[in-house]
């Protein structure tokens, strides 16, 4: 998965979806009514997880071997030949390798809060945490999958394989047409949202652009040669396998890795999404596959601008449509992907203010996220409501500020982990308190006040929760 760090944050909508396991949902949150309690979830195991012992229920819920990896490709019954073309790649790796591709995995990422929802429909006793209403709507995501579907969806995350949508986004969505929802609706409020964005804040954005995932991936070819898909799908696969957990050829314990054993384990993914038990993914449709949003930048990285697939991407914010359905069927309307918009936004001004992104110490860096992604939740609402920015009333920012609250985490430990849901409220209205103070005759602070502001204010912020 994409690593949180200068060269790629992944935030805001993704946060939640992302971030590991959330916390306590309020249908009321903040004066505005979501729709959770219209999701029919299942409250029950799947038929035969009474029959799986500990040690099965255990590789399920945290794959950390190639031994567990054997017991999900039994337990998701794939056919044998799928298997052979996963078993053949896998073999090539060291178990050190392997090891390390799955902890990192588990750690950040699109992968880390859907395995752990995943975990929670084949077993509830997995689910530490009260649901927050965009987890419900993940849930009614799954409600149809079987036992065998859910164990083939866990091995598709362990393997990076559901990130593949989101690396061709972040290469190719500036040489493909983009959709925003299912009749292009918040392309028009989305731009212009991100035209007052570059206005309004006072470093140099006028490079980034506004790009969507593919979520027809699977599907369809737009417009360009076989040759030209399977060259997006080559470099998407090679990043979402091996991207995370290395910048470069070599892997962390010196062995050479193949790059081009992601296009073995995308043959058996592609196969995989055909099976009856995976029906529910409805061939790489499902919003699971597109339910993120983030901002990217290389500027300042030396790496990124020598890696060939990185070097010519240009500053930009990428949307899932899969996060867009989500924020209209919680009843957000267009406020939810505006203030989405926001939120990526205001990461671009933090990598013009040099904002740190990665913590010295890795231990350290769930801490470190929190800060950055709490202080994107509040400068988005400071742009939200200033009279110079999106200028919404008190009801409207109350549908941002439960927007962020519905996506909070209660991930502590986790790289990704973005706040809590009353930290990410609290963080929201504390920007919009500054805007009411600070915009005496349309003032507008310099960004980097704001972030000193918020600085000093993080910690009262995060108390009541940090325990």
């Amino acid at each position: 998965m994409i690593r949180r760090s200068r060269t790629v944050a992944m935030a805001a909508a993704t946060a939640c979806v992302m971030g590991m396991l959330c916390t306590p949902t309020a249908a009321t949150a903040a004066g505005t009514t979501t729709h959770a309690a219209d999701y029919n979830t299942a409250s029950e195991s799947p038929a035969g997880v009474a029959n799986l012992t500990p040690e099965a229920l255990a590789a399920i819920t945290h794959p950390e071997s190639r031994e567990d990896l054997r017991t999900l490709m039994d337990l998701a019954e794939v056919p044998a030949g799928t298997r052979v073309k996963l078993d053949s790649a896998l073999a090539r790796l060291s178990d050190a390798q392997v090891a390390s591709m799955l902890t990192a995995g588990s750690r950040t990422g699109a992968g880390a809060h859907l395995r752990g929802l995943v975990a929670a429909a084949i077993d509830p006793a997995n689910y530490q945490c009260d649901r927050t209403p965009l987890d419900e709507y993940v849930s009614s995501l799954l409600s149809e999958a079987s036992l065998p579907g859910l164990v083939g969806l866990q091995l598709m995350l362990a393997l990076g394989l559901l990130d593949i949508q989101t690396y061709e986004g972040l290469l190719y969505a500036h040489a493909r047409p983009n959709t925003y929802g299912d009749d292009d609706e918040y392309a028009q409020p989305l731009t212009k949202a991100l035209r007052q964005a570059q206005d309004f804040w006072d470093v140099d954005t006028d490079d980034v652009i506004l790009g969507a995932m593919d979520a027809a991936l699977w599907q369809r070819i737009d417009g360009d040669s076989a040759e030209a898909r399977a060259a997006r799908l080559r470099a998407a696969t090679a990043w979402a396998t091996w991207g995370r957990t290395v910048r470069g050829p070599i892997d962390v314990d010196g062995t050479p890795i193949d790059v081009n054993l992601g296009m073995q384990m995308l043959a058996g993914f592609e196969e995989l999404l055909k099976q009856p038990h995976q029906s529910f993914l409805k061939q790489g449709r499902s919003d699971l596959f597109t339910l993120n949003a983030f901002a990217f930048t290389t500027e300042d990285d030396p790496y990124a601008q020598s890696d060939p697939d990185l070097r010519t991407v240009s500053d930009r914010i990428i949307f899932g449509p899969g996060i867009l359905h989500a924020s209209q069927a919680l009843g957000f309307g267009q406020m939810g992907p505006r203030g989405i918009l926001a939120h990526e936004f205001m990461h671009h001004v933090q990598y013009e203010n040099d904002v740190e992104f990665a913590a010295p110490d890795p231990l350290d860096q769930p801490e470190a996220t929190r800060r950055t992604e709490l202080m994107a939740d509040a400068g988005a609402s400071y742009f939200a409501t200033h009279k110079r920015g999106l200028t919404l009333n008190a009801q409207r920012m109350a549908e941002v500020a439960t927007s962020f609250y519905a996506v909070g985490d209660c991930s502590f430990d986790s790289d990704g982990h973005h706040g809590t849901p009353d930290q990410r409220r609290r963080a929201s209205y504390w920007g919009r308190d500054l805007a009411a103070q600070e915009q005496v005759q349309g003032h507008i602070l310099p960004s980097a006040t704001v972030i000193t502001r918020f600085d000093a204010a993080l910690p009262a912020l995060v108390a009541p929760d940090a325990q």
